[in-house]
């Protein structure tokens, strides 16, 4: 009998390339209870075994779980041509790799499968001898020899075997049980020996029996059980249960394999514990990565942008229009892309039009499109608006502040009815378009004057996002500044950084022009930059305090009354407010006072005229 005539023929197998918790996964789920996973390459060769000491050994160091598991398997593995004989002999290991002539992987084979091959054998062989006459063959002395040695092998390889073996006749009686047996569960093989199956299960001995099972089913059956008595209580064992059948189509005995899997149930606990945490903290990873791309250049490490993002991705998930406010250069359009990347209209398109930057007589059929023949120098075959080719994606409206207000009509119908009119057209086109709309100006402020329509601000002010200026949140300028950097550096082919003095001196400006400011200054310094590192001396004359007010101190020349010395700094201060934003707006906002203050004292102190600064 050849050992490819007892091996399993198709074991469960991983490649050399999977990862540890994949391997942890098929290791508990492992449908043989072997307690071992060859691992193979893509040649099918054997490159190595991860079984449960493996499997400890890794959870037990904390290891990477997307790491490879060929870091932690055993290469001492124990193998064996599918051709080879049965040999007594070859029993030692727990189990063995067959393997055909070019050492690929054939089928597995454990001591058990190797001792009962022998048994049947040698069962067979006194089979025939127990016939009338032997079977009608005279058998030699060397014959009868052959079938002791082969009992005698047995009996050896029975007790030898490192599970446990518990045989039944074909009523349920048990006729005999190894040493390895009585190690597994505590229990006397005096005891044992003599009782059928059934009655240990009775007197609480442990939970079921395979050997009950099989003999129910007729069938070989692997169950797991549990010690309930003596010192072995709480011993988790798999037995698998193979029933053994005579000429006659009867069950004519019942041999069950018994493994003591305690600490492999235990694992297989600790592992499902672990893949819980692992599949929430995967999903939450997978989201928080999700959200980070599709956030696109938006980094941050304040809370205030938390929040701002946090309400971004609340805001996608729903059609609601938003409406976004901010500074001019705070990110307002990255805050909109984002809202559409999380959406459930990211597969659509994200059109984007800037308000104010188109002529307003060209703006009406930009947003709305036109008919053929519309007007004297259309397209013949008229033009899709940009309501029209946002059709199931996202609409991004910036500086929508800057709306005449007749197209501000047509706007507050097309978010009412969801259709749109083209330029010479005479029938509504339906348009499923999400519209995200941004401005640098105070609508509410506008509607006041009349600027801006009341009912159109309430339809863009369903979902409110105001992006902080920069000043406000200088937790995020050193990784900006970083990012911007890393970009810049992609851009050109270069690898400068910024010296800490730099990052210094970046986290006392006050930043007027936002994230853009920030991205032109060091771009500008990166180009202007000889060196490797960019130094303070490479930041722009207004950030490095060679014009006076950028570094923070004011200058009094002498001892000069108190008031004159306010009206010096005032004036100061406005002057340089002035020259370094070049409007009064910008000039307020940074000197914290209103605007109309910077325009009454840049009149007094005759700075500019008061009617050259209207609009500034």
């Amino acid at each position: 009998m050849l050992v490819s005539d007892l091996m399993n023929p198709d074991p469960v197998t991983i490649l050399d390339t999977t990862s540890l918790q994949e391997a942890l996964l098929v290791l508990r789920d492992n449908p043989n209870g072997n307690g071992f996973i060859p691992v193979v390459d893509r040649d099918g060769q054997i490159a190595a075994v991860f079984d449960q000491s493996c499997a400890i050994n890794a959870l037990a160091q904390e290891a990477d779980r997307q790491g490879l598991v060929i870091r932690w398997c055993r290469r001492d593995f124990p193998t064996i041509p599918a051709w080879a004989p049965l040999s007594p002999s070859e029993v030692t290991p727990d189990y063995l790799l067959v393997v055909n002539e070019k050492r690929q992987l054939v089928g597995t084979v454990n001591e058990a499968e190797i001792w009962w091959g022998l048994w049947r054998e040698a069962s067979r062989l006194m089979e025939e001898k127990s016939k009338p006459n032997g079977g009608g063959k005279d058998w030699s002395q060397a014959e009868m020899e052959e079938i002791r040695r082969l009992n005698r092998e047995l009996d050896s390889i029975i007790e030898a075997s490192y599970d446990g073996i518990f045989i039944t006749d074909g009523q349920g009686r048990v006729i005999r049980v190894n040493s390895s047996w009585e190690r597994i569960t505590g229990v006397s093989r005096k005891y044992a020996v003599g009782k059928t199956a059934q009655y240990m299960v009775s007197r609480g001995l442990y939970s079921r029996s395979a050997a009950v099972a099989a003999l129910k089913e007729k069938k070989r059956v692997t169950t797991m059980l549990e010690m309930t008595q003596g010192k072995k209580r709480g011993q988790k064992i798999i037995a698998t249960g193979t029933p053994i059948w005579g000429e006659e189509g009867e069950i004519k005995m019942v041999v069950v394999d018994v493994r003591d899997v305690t600490e492999l149930v235990s694992l297989k606990q600790q592992l499902e514990e672990t893949q819980r945490l692992n599949q929430r903290y995967t999903a939450q990873l997978g989201q928080m990565r999700a959200q980070q791309a599709r956030y696109d250049d938006i980094v941050t490490g304040s809370g205030i942008m938390k929040r701002v993002m946090e309400i971004t991705a609340q805001a996608a998930r729903v059609d609601s229009t938003v409406l976004i406010t901010g500074e001019s250069g705070v990110g307002k359009e990255v805050i909109a892309r984002a809202i559409h990347r999380l959406s459930p209209r990211s597969e659509g398109p994200m059109i984007t039009i800037n308000c104010g930057a188109i002529p307003e007589n060209l703006l009406e059929s930009e947003l709305f499109g036109y008919e053929a023949g519309a007007f004297t120098g259309a397209n013949k075959q008229g033009k899709p608006g940009m309501f029209e080719l946002a059709d199931k994606g996202t609409l991004f409206l910036d500086e929508v502040g800057e709306l005449p207000i007749n197209l501000q009509v047509k706007l507050l119908r097309v978010l009412q009815d969801h259709e749109v009119m083209r330029v010479g057209g005479l029938s509504p086109i339906a348009v499923d378009t999400r519209i995200v709309a941004a401005t640098n100006k105070d609508l509410l402020e506008m509607v006041g004057h009349g600027k801006f329509r009341e009912d159109l601000f309430y339809r863009l002010n369903v979902v409110s996002i105001e992006v902080p200026p920069l000043r406000e949140r200088r937790e995020d300028i050193p990784p900006l500044a970083l990012h911007c950097l890393e970009k810049v550096n992609r851009k050109y082919g270069f690898q400068k950084r910024l010296s800490p003095a730099v990052i210094d001196r970046f986290l006392t400006y006050s930043w007027p022009g936002n994230v853009r400011e920030l991205e032109n200054v060091i771009e500008r310094m990166v180009v202007m930059a000889g060196g490797e590192e960019i130094l303070a001396e490479h930041l722009p004359a207004y950030l490095s305090g060679r014009n006076g007010p950028a570094d923070g101190r004011v200058d009094v020349h002498g001892i000069i009354p108190l008031k004159t010395a306010l009206e010096q700094v005032e004036r100061q201060l406005i002057s340089e407010a002035l020259e370094m934003y070049g409007s009064t707006r910008k000039a307020a906002r940074v000197l914290e006072v209103n605007q109309s203050t910077i325009v009454r004292k840049a009149g007094k102190y005759r700075i500019l005229s008061s009617g050259g600064l209207e609009g500034l």
